[in-house]
C-alpha cells in the first residue's frame, strides 16, 4: 500500500477528520459538565449521559490504515462496548490486516478513513465472525489501492 500522506486528502476524508474531531469535542464538553454536576453540585443532568453516548456512537466501526513499525497497513477499526460479550468499558481494538507479529505494548497510529457501521449486538460468536469477516471484505474495498486507469 502506497503512503497516503504522500498525496492530498480527498475532500470527503477532511470532512470526516473535522466531524469525528467536532464530535469528540462535544462528547468531551458533556462528560465534563455530567461529571461536574455529579461531584461538584450532586445533581447531574439527566441528558448529558445520553447525549455523549450518541457522540460516540457515531464513531464505531471504521475501515483505518494503521502505521505499525515502518509500513502502513490495512485495519477493522472497532470502538463500543463489546455488547455481544455483555462488555460496559469502551474500548478500541484494531485488527490489523496482512500483519503476522505481536503488537501488544507497541505504540499504533491509525487514520480512519471510512466508517462501516454501527455497534452491533450479536446472538452468538458465529454471527459475530461472519461479520467481522464481512466488515474485513468491505475494508478491503473501501481502502483497495487504485488500479491506475
Amino acid at each position: 500500500m502506497a503512503d497516503a500522506g504522500d498525496r492530498p486528502a480527498p475532500a470527503a476524508w477532511r470532512l470526516l477528520e473535522v466531524t469525528a474531531g467536532l464530535l469528540i469535542g462535544a462528547m468531551t464538553v458533556l462528560v465534563t459538565i455530567q461529571v461536574f454536576a455529579r461531584y461538584v453540585l450532586n445533581d447531574p443532568p439527566s441528558w448529558t449521559e445520553p447525549l455523549a453516548l450518541l457522540c460516540m456512537s457515531t464513531t464505531m466501526m471504521f475501515g483505518a490504515a494503521a502505521g505499525v513499525h515502518a509500513g502502513r497497513h490495512l485495519a477493522s477499526v472497532s470502538i463500543g462496548t463489546n455488547p455481544t460479550f455483555s462488555g460496559r468499558e469502551r474500548r478500541v481494538e484494531a485488527y490489523v490486516l496482512d500483519f503476522d507479529g505481536d503488537l501488544y505494548g507497541r505504540e499504533l497510529s491509525v487514520r480512519f478513513e471510512h466508517r462501516l457501521r454501527g455497534e452491533q449486538v450479536f446472538a452468538g460468536v458465529d454471527e459475530l465472525v461472519a461479520k467481522m469477516r464481512q466488515d474485513i471484505a468491505e475494508t478491503r474495498r473501501l481502502l483497495a489501492e487504485p488500479t491506475g486507469s
